[in-house]
């Protein structure tokens, strides 16, 4: 009942109204994917002492702790990433801090975590920091600075010095969304206002910060608080907590949250060329599938087993854009897959970072799970009518909906995993409902960016889909934001649809940034490359290929000539690869010291796969602006040949002449060939 009254409190009207309260959604509060078991293909966390330190070692890499539990050393498969241990540096009353204590402590250990404490101080201030890692390598270190009497801080650095030879390249996020990031080849020094997450690193591993806030930041210029500084030695990568003088009481400490992570991060799995990603060919006509409506002269069906397809990516599978289940289209989704499982083809929904309007739990949730200010746009399915979709932050409780709902799709629909769209970027944030709240030390509110709950998510789906099937798949498409806590958690990842178009392939992606950002290997994560900004399907693979790295087709239109089909092209780099023994093969890349063929015309490069048997494949791309001709010498010996042998064309096995010792090769701009070196008889 509502009451309106006057001045002097005398009622003037009153209405009484039923108001009817919905149950709460079935998954809020699940458990679903949450576990403290160490999931493969990561180990236990192995604990030793190191003359005082505490070296934590995880798959592939070892933490050497000290001074405020924060590294001293980071080795990632056998490399030593720093230069000289991470500092914490500080400056109070004029003087800079000397930190003073004892020995970190393990507070909590368990197969899959370790907690380390350690206080040190230097006159009236304290610094005590709480580090945890876990098994995947995710080091949290949590420091909070107090004092014991009022004193002014002229400056709080956080610095990171890796060695100059695994710091080519430099990944901050955002990075082409925000407009402000960078990625590619480190070469001068750089600041940056606040971004989430940053990564220096080599074509075989590298070093991530990761930070959700400015809360308790004291910058003197909001555009400077990350500066990357390369030198003879080392690229400093230097954090600026506080970079003016600030007031410190005893009744106001300072709390910073931040995460180091190396990588690779696990050993690459299933990669594209074992796990063969497919799609309907008419985009967003998948229920078309199982009409038996033909594909190349055969039911699509039939025709993509044919083709070698192994993983359906299903795009418009339910009503509600981005949903995790398929509501009024649940029986024919089942048929889809149970039609997709018979062919051997495995099936993979489409989920999203967003909540649809149609959602059954729209109106009672959206507030409280969208990010604020709110994102919203009409969006829809290919060949669907818009309607409102809200973009939510996996802090809210919107991540139980996607653990609770995949794991439920996996029972009943025996679904073999999940493509996730754009949900590892976490969104800044400022919904106070789920606690997105943060402050600079001036009072400026800024936002959250949900890193952590992010990676809390995804370890929830892994877990899900991992401990149901485990060759479950979740597919990330990180449009451009290299999340080191979500990859961990991811089978695989494609990427590519934040460039520019271009006709020129070297015009959407610079060489240095597709080392930074799509190779998958420095990552531990198999990477897939997005097509259609480069200017058609084939010339994506004028760059992608000779980084070993796949273009996935996405077949719109069905050409009248079978040759002209993407599908067809995949089909046949993968009986190629598969016929060649890439998986028994050494890659030998382009970048690297060997060189398969001599007197390459310029901004051509060529990259190899060595077999001990099978001879070498080498893959040839003109990144050019102009078609071109060259008479191409091979290096036998690199190539791993004794003597000259036959040399036949990759994909069509047809003979190619050897003139002086050389293949002639034309090839249009953006245009490549693989070369099968094979061994004289």
């Amino acid at each position: 009942m509502a009451t309106a009254r006057d001045a002097s409190g005398k009622p003037l009207a009153s209405i009484e109204k039923d108001i009817a309260i919905a149950a709460p959604p079935d998954w809020l509060g699940t458990k679903a994917g949450v576990t403290d078991a160490v999931l493969p293909p990561y180990t236990p966390v192995e604990v030793a002492d190191d003359a005082g330190a505490v070296l934590l070692s995880v798959w592939g890499r070892t933490y050497r702790l000290g001074d405020l539990a924060i590294p001293q050393q980071i080795v990632s498969h056998d490399a030593s990433l720093l230069a000289a241990p991470v500092r914490l540096r500080a400056v109070v009353g004029g003087k800079e801090v000397s930190w003073s204590g004892a020995a970190p402590t393990i507070r909590q250990r368990t197969p899959g975590r370790v907690t380390l404490e350690q206080t040190a101080s230097d006159g009236p201030i304290t610094a005590k920091a709480v580090a945890s890692i876990e098994y995947d390598g995710f080091l949290r270190t949590e420091c909070t600075l107090s004092v014991s009497a009022p004193v002014e801080i002229q400056s709080l650095v956080l610095e990171i010095p890796v060695k100059k030879e695994h710091a080519r390249y430099l990944y901050t996020w955002p990075t082409i969304w925000g407009g402000s990031g960078f990625s590619g080849e480190l070469v001068r020094a750089m600041t940056f206002s606040f971004h989430p997450i940053v990564w220096l690193g080599d074509e075989a591993r590298g070093l991530s910060w990761m930070c959700e806030s400015e809360n308790d930041f004291s910058p003197d210029d909001p555009a400077k608080v990350i500066e990357v500084v390369p030198g003879d030695e080392a690229a400093t990568l230097r954090i600026r907590m506080i970079g003016k003088p600030t007031a410190l009481r005893p009744d106001r400490p300072l709390e910073y949250v931040f995460a180091l992570q190396a990588t690779p991060l696990k050993p690459i799995g299933k990669d594209g060329w074992e796990s063969r990603f497919g799609s309907c060919p008419w985009y967003g006509d998948d229920y078309d599938l199982l009409t038996g409506r033909e594909f190349l002269g055969k039911p699509a069906l039939d025709r993509l087993r044919e083709l070698g397809v192994r993983t359906l990516i299903a795009w418009n599978w339910t009503p509600a854009l981005a949903y995790p289940w398929p509501l009024d289209r649940a029986d024919d989704f089942k048929s889809l897959v149970r039609a997709c499982h018979a062919q051997g083809i495995r099936v993979i929904p489409y989920l999203g970072y967003q909540i649809s309007e149609k959602a059954p739990e729209y109106a009672q949730v959206r507030d409280e799970v969208v990010v604020f200010p709110v994102m919203a746009n009409a969006d829809k399915y290919p060949k669907t009518k818009p309607h409102m979709v809200s973009s939510v932050c996996l802090r809210s409780i919107w991540q139980d909906s996607l653990a609770e709902r995949v794991s439920r799709m996996i029972d009943e629909f025996d679904i073999d995993g999940v493509y996730v769209d754009s949900a590892n970027m976490p969104w800044p944030c400022m919904n106070a409902l789920h606690g997105c709240e943060a402050r600079r030390l001036d009072g400026a509110v800024v936002p959250v960016y949900p890193v952590f709950s992010v990676r809390d998510t995804f370890r929830r789906l892994y877990a899900v889909i991992k401990g149901k099937k485990a060759d479950g798949v979740i597919d990330s498409h990180v449009f451009d934001c290299m999340n080191p806590g979500a990859l961990a958690f991811s089978t695989s990842y494609w990427t590519g649809e934040q460039l520019s178009t271009a006709d020129v392939p070297t015009d959407s992606v610079a060489l240095d940034r597709f080392r930074t950002e799509f190779m998958g290997v420095n990552w531990g994560v198999p990477c897939d490359m997005l097509a259609y900004r480069l200017g058609s399907y084939h010339k994506a693979m004028a760059v992608s290929l000779p980084h070993d790295v796949l273009a996935r087709f996405r077949q719109d239109e069905i050409p009248t000539n079978p040759g002209e089909s993407e599908a067809v092209l995949a089909a046949s780099i993968w009986r190629m690869a598969e016929d060649f023994g890439r998986r028994e093969a050494t890659f030998v890349p382009y970048y690297g010291p060997e060189r398969p063929i001599e007197n390459l015309p310029k901004d051509w490069i060529a990259s190899m796969y060595r077999h001990p048997r099978n001879g070498a494949l080498v893959i040839v791309s003109n990144l050019g602006r102009a078609d071109a001709r060259a008479a191409l010498k091979p290096d036998w010996k690199t190539l791993g040949l004794a003597a000259p042998g036959p040399v036949v064309d990759g994909l069509s096995r047809e003979p190619i002449p050897l003139t002086d010792g050389a293949v002639d090769l034309m090839l249009p701009v953006g245009g490549w060939r693989y070369l099968w070196f094979q061994r004289a008889k």
